[in-house]
């Protein structure tokens, strides 16, 4: 009688008897038509599934994996076996091109096959724990995905309803929206309009050129702007093979009607125009201006500010010290002023220029006639700043600063200066338990017509959008992610509720939504500037992710954290209490470029090297 495969991979025991004597090699998958030189393997299985059979010798050892996850419907079934054993091997079957095992017969006795049957494998979709998006892949459904996937968000701006003329009714209405721009991305949307709620309505990759989005945007409610353009959106480009390797402005209007659409899809659909036709070459040569900074991720780029008034478009460059004026209508550079370190800029209701600089707000009154030619500011604010970013004046003339430093919070002014309250709880990004009410790098705010402050925080632990009461500060919502280029992420195998996810500059562990929904980050547990030991190069994929638990500890690796190829080395973290701690290292003494890791330049660490070594060529 067939001996029956229980499911769900539990073993049986099947006991056959065979006299086998030195017949000659026969092959190594018998056919029932050769079953006289063969022995039958006799099971059933009580449903279809896939089955695994493997043989024992007397002692226990195996000889032969017979047939691995091989489909077989309800019934009885036979199995062929030729006697020969499969462990032998072939150690020049490469240099012949031929898979190959040379097996042998085995000795005459009583040997026992084990079964293995399993269902096949459904797979249903419950969701993505790292994206607002709906869905969070790509459709011809332009609000499908979510935003950039190589940057995090870096610039938002409200939009008021009837602003935006779109025939398909998707973009246009009533309600407001909030655009938000990312800067560079190879997937998903480097520029994204959101309605009030946080859900995408419309999404364009790229703007201005090959790989950007936007990391500054801007309205113009002055009384003479053009009433064809809604807003402008822009960044600095350091250039590459496509353009000539030129540094540039990539600055473009915001269409309220539609124009022409352009060759690549990946450009939009006629939603812009360039204002500046060859773009604006940006002073300087060499390097990377556009590059993270130090801590591995978050970017500092030429393009510093960006305003707009009457028609003219006023951009700021805080490495060059310098301010450029342009006419948008008739598409020329009016002329440049000089500011020392301009950041964030914008305009008041009277007209007035504000310009945000390291340590304050200066106000400059602005001549149509020449409007690059400045007079002397009136210094609004002047203390209570560390290191601002981004600036905005709201309709009464309350000013809202993104600042970092010690504090990365969004500060509240009043229109004469004076602060009135802050934004978030205060505090450098750092590793241990997630705050939300804690904003990372907050970068490009705005005020919606709701009363709400919405910030985009320019990091990638995590990456979000979030929306905060700006009256009295309270955190109204928070929309995260995406993920890195080609995804990513590893489900907990003890508590699958449990995501690590890892990016460039750090890691964090997310709570999946059983419901299907975004997951909500509980911790971040590696950035790159807090525990940096040298051996993780600047490559994706060299941050912890990948979990092991082994006597009752928690250990990340990245040996499976790069979603292009291998990284040249793995690191073992342990976790504790939300943290993660590096415990051991294998691999080269190059990254992912070639380059040499920072740990192995150090003397101390040359010095505990066998003599001879050389670790830039090894």
């Amino acid at each position: 009688m067939p001996a029956k495969l229980a499911s769900r991979w539990r073993s049986i025991v099947l006991a056959v008897a065979a006299a086998l004597t030195s017949a000659p090699s026969i092959a190594a998958s018998p056919s029932p038509a050769s079953a006289r030189l063969s022995i039958p393997i006799r099971f059933s299985t009580a449903r279809a599934g896939y089955v695994t059979l493997v043989i024992d010798d007397p002692n226990g050892r195996r000889v032969r994996n017979l047939i691995s996850e091989t489909p077989f419907p309800a019934g009885d079934h036979i199995a062929w076996w030729d006697g020969l054993d499969d462990v032998g091997r072939d150690t020049d079957a490469a240099t012949h091109g031929q898979y190959h095992i040379p097996g042998k017969i085995v000795a005459p006795g009583r040997y026992v096959v084990r079964g293995l049957v399993r269902p096949a494998i459904r797979i249903a979709y419950e969701g993505t724990p790292y994206s607002n998006g709906a869905p969070a892949w790509q459709t011809k459904d332009r609000s499908s995905e979510w935003l950039a996937n190589h940057s995090a968000p870096s610039a938002v701006l409200f939009v008021p309803g009837g602003a935006i003329s779109d025939p398909a009714g998707v973009r246009s209405g009533s309600s407001g929206q909030v655009i938000v721009g990312s800067y560079f991305t190879e997937g998903g949307s480097g520029l994204a309009w959101l309605d009030l709620d946080g859900h995408k309505r419309w999404g364009q990759m790229w703007i201005g050129g090959g790989w950007t989005g936007a990391t500054q945007l801007a309205r113009d409610t002055g009384a003479h702007r053009s009433t064809d353009v809604y807003a402008y959106a822009a960044t600095s480009w350091h250039g590459d093979k496509y353009n000539g390797n030129v540094r540039e402005l990539r600055l473009n209007a915001l269409l309220s009607h539609p124009g022409a659409k352009p060759k690549d899809g990946r450009l939009g659909t006629g939603e812009d125009v360039p204002v500046l036709d060859p773009p604006y070459r940006i002073p300087g040569t060499g390097g990377n201006a556009d590059a993270p900074d130090v801590t591995g991720y978050t970017q500092r780029f030429d393009l510093t500010g960006l305003a707009a008034h009457d028609g003219v478009v006023v951009v700021a460059f805080g490495r060059l010290n310098q301010l450029l004026f342009i006419d948008a209508a008739r598409k020329t550079v009016l002329g440049t002023a000089t500011v020392r370190d301009p950041r964030g800029l914008s305009f008041d209701a009277a007209g007035r220029l504000l310009v945000l600089t390291t340590h304050g707000v200066l106000r400059f009154r602005i001549a149509a006639s020449a409007p690059a030619r400045l007079g002397a500011p009136d210094v609004i604010v002047a203390a209570a700043l560390e290191d601002p970013q981004y600036l905005y004046v709201d309709a009464d003339g309350t000013l809202y600063v993104s600042d970092w430093g010690q504090s990365h919070q969004v500060k509240v002014f009043s229109s004469d200066g004076k602060l009135l309250r802050a934004i978030g709880h205060p505090g450098k990004p750092a590793v241990g338990p997630y705050d939300p009410l804690h904003m990372n790098h907050p970068a490009g705010i705005t005020l919606d017509e709701r009363g709400r402050l919405w910030v985009a925080e320019n990091d990638k632990t995590p990456k979000r959008i979030s929306v905060w009461n700006a009256a009295d500060g309270r955190l109204v919502n928070a929309f995260y992610g995406p993920s890195r280029y080609g995804g990513g992420g590893a489900v907990d195998p003890v508590d699958p509720g449990r995501l690590f996810h890892a990016d460039e500059g750090g890691g964090m562990e997310l709570r999946i939504d059983p419901s299907g929904g975004a997951g909500v980050p509980q911790a971040v547990y590696f950035r790159t500037e807090s525990g940096d030991i040298g051996l993780t190069g600047k490559g994706t994929g060299t941050m912890p992710e990948y979990p092991i638990h082994r006597n009752g500890s928690l250990y990340l690796t990245n040996a499976h954290a790069s979603e292009i190829s291998g990284p040249p080395s793995a690191i073992l973290w342990r976790v504790d209490k939300g943290i993660a701690h590096p415990v051991a290292a294998a691999g080269s003494t190059l990254d992912g470029a070639g380059k040499l890791l920072p740990a192995f330049s150090s003397a101390a660490m040359r010095q505990r090297m066998p003599s001879g070594v050389a670790p830039e060529r090894q």
